[in-house]
């Protein structure tokens, strides 16, 4: 991907983490892991359905559990506590909501929800539920989502790309096959015959080899139809497969070699003989319309807390501004609702600026309220501080009552106005510079005119002595 692509960032006022909850799922744990990953994201995205006012999120690192974030009343109502039950699932003790928790359910619950309108493909959300079968160019959003205990932003990237649906012969079969595997239906393509067998699997687009090539499902395979393979992508990632034509089907089975022997069973439809190919986007407004309809559509409130988004796109600039002071705090200077770029099928040569010498570390604060240098600025990458977890005892944690819940409560690791230290900006240490620079020209001027003055007192002397 090129970083000449402009990033929209775009700002979400959150409701009070006070007033929410985090429960963790625990599934059975009693059989293959593929089997427990399929369940585990099958109950996610349920969940996402019967209850609009909850956020879920598989929890990374681990195929049996599920983080799910919700309001302190809908916990107290018990709503969910009859599915979980019917799932044979466990459900723990409430804690409280941190960022990092509740960035992984926003990230998974939008993507999901925002399914088949916008279908994930490996780090992007490509356009349309028809994509699978689209064989020209299509648009594509690369969504980044941070998030604070205020605050989310979302960073917007406009693409465009293709993406088509494979042919046999892309993957160097022999001609003579694959004209005996269309006329028989009980033909097999087997590994020998496929001369370029590497594969690109959706959605993830991590790469696979090509064992075989049937028109029916290998007899251990769990799903045995075409209709189960359009159930099974729909419910785990909210694909819709081609419609069955009566066409004859054709199903790859892939082998991974990081997970083990166990063979995968995919529909053609579902992978891909090359990866994702990037074109310059041209529609770069119309792409961010739709897709910012279909997300506020999708995502009117947050645990059935209504919530505020920015209407413009600010974008970040490498340009150095000086900060204004209002009120003790510093505002940041490295976003901008101006675009200081044109959309072009050439790239001019770039005319690199004068930049000012390199900063000493101890001289500039890095903080969420200063300016970052632009050498360690990124568009939506916020600082660590943000995602740190608190030293908090999350097990014993009882949510409050919701009269207490609105309640402002004091954070003893915030900074207090009248603890605030003087912040340093890029221009004090430009201004250091300059200083140290003209006391080394002064002195330098100083000692040649001292030393001018010495050599010429003693060669007066020395001409006065000899004409004596």
């Amino acid at each position: 991907m090129s970083d000449s692509r402009p990033q929209s960032l775009f700002f979400i006022t959150l409701p009070d983490l006070s007033k929410l909850c985090a429960i963790r799922i625990i599934l059975r744990n009693d059989a293959e892991d593929t089997e427990i990953r399929t369940i585990q994201m099958k109950m996610c995205r349920q969940l996402l359905f019967l209850h609009k006012d909850i956020l879920s999120s598989p929890v990374t690192g681990i195929l049996n559990q599920i983080w799910v974030v919700m309001a302190i009343s809908f916990y107290k109502a018990g709503k969910l506590n009859a599915y979980i039950k019917k799932c044979g699932a466990k459900m723990e003790a409430p804690q409280r909501v941190i960022p990092v928790i509740l960035q992984n359910c926003l990230s998974y619950s939008l993507k999901m929800r925002l399914a088949p309108a916008w279908n994930q493909t490996g780090h992007l959300l490509v356009q349309g539920k028809e994509f699978l079968s689209q064989m020209g160019k299509q648009s594509a959003i690369v969504l980044d989502i941070n998030v604070t205990e205020t605050q989310v932003c979302l960073s917007l990237e406009a693409c465009t790309i293709r993406l088509p649906p494979p042919e046999l012969r892309e993957f160097d079969i022999p001609e003579s096959v694959i004209k005996n595997f269309e006329a028989n239906k009980n033909a097999v393509i087997e590994k020998y015959s496929i001369l370029s067998n590497w594969c690109y699997v959706l959605p993830s687009m991590k790469m696979g080899q090509i064992v075989s090539v049937h028109h029916t499902t290998p007899p251990d395979c769990p799903l045995h139809s075409y209709r189960d393979f359009q159930m099974h992508w729909d419910d785990l990632y909210g694909y819709k497969l081609p419609e069955d034509c009566g066409n004859i089907k054709t199903y790859c089975s892939v082998y991974f070699k990081m997970i083990g022997r166990r063979i995968f069973t995919y529909p053609l439809s579902c992978i891909r003989s090359q990866p994702i190919q990037f074109f310059p986007r041209v529609d770069l407004e119309g792409v961010l319309k739709s897709f910012l309809s279909d997300l506020k559509s999708k995502l009117p409130h947050i645990c059935g807390y209504p919530i505020k988004m920015t209407n413009k796109p600010c974008y970040y600039t490498q340009e150095l501004r000086k900060p204004s002071l209002q009120e003790n705090k510093i505002n940041t200077s490295n976003l901008t609702t101006k675009r200081s770029f044109r959309a072009s099928l050439t790239q001019a040569p770039s005319v690199r600026p004068v930049t000012a010498p390199p900063l000493l570390p101890h001289l500039v604060e890095v903080d969420h309220k200063g300016a970052l240098p632009t050498n360690q600025l990124k568009p939506h990458v916020l600082p660590a501080k943000f995602l740190q977890l608190q030293p908090s005892q999350s097990r014993q944690w009882q949510p409050p009552d919701e009269e207490c819940a609105g309640r402002p409560t004091t954070n003893r690791w915030e900074r207090s106005s009248s603890d605030a230290r003087p912040q340093f900006t890029v221009y004090t240490c430009i201004n250091s510079y300059t200083c140290i620079y003209t006391y080394i020209y002064v002195y330098t001027y100083i000692s040649i005119y001292l030393h001018t003055c010495i050599y010429t007192y003693n060669y007066i002397s020395i001409h006065t002595c000899v004409s004596t």
